[in-house]
């Protein structure tokens, strides 16, 4: 997941993740595997800040759970991290 938070090159570059929602207690599927919410926060490692985040169904019968998240590479003299994350929608 450390690699992802390379991905924006410049400053104030953005990362988009948008994946299967998934938890911790949830067995061991096909692939392609869901993400739990820890995985999710993991993406932007310590060289993003995570903007936005949102924990919904889609539209799909049945309907399937997805994080949407995104991320913003610090500006210069920014902290790199939120306080704590935003609450999931």
């Amino acid at each position: 997941m450390r690699v992802l938070a390379s991905l924006p090159r410049g400053l104030g570059g953005t990362l988009l993740v948008i994946a299967l929602a998934g938890d911790q207690s949830d067995p061991i599927g096909e692939i392609p595997l869901p993400l739990t919410m820890d995985e999710i926060l993991a993406c932007g490692g310590d060289r993003l800040a995570l903007e936005h985040l949102e924990d919904h169904l889609d539209a799909e019968t049945p309907p399937v759970r997805r994080y949407r998240a995104t991320w913003r590479r610090a500006r210069r003299n920014a902290t790199t991290a939120p306080t704590s994350p935003p609450k999931a929608r």
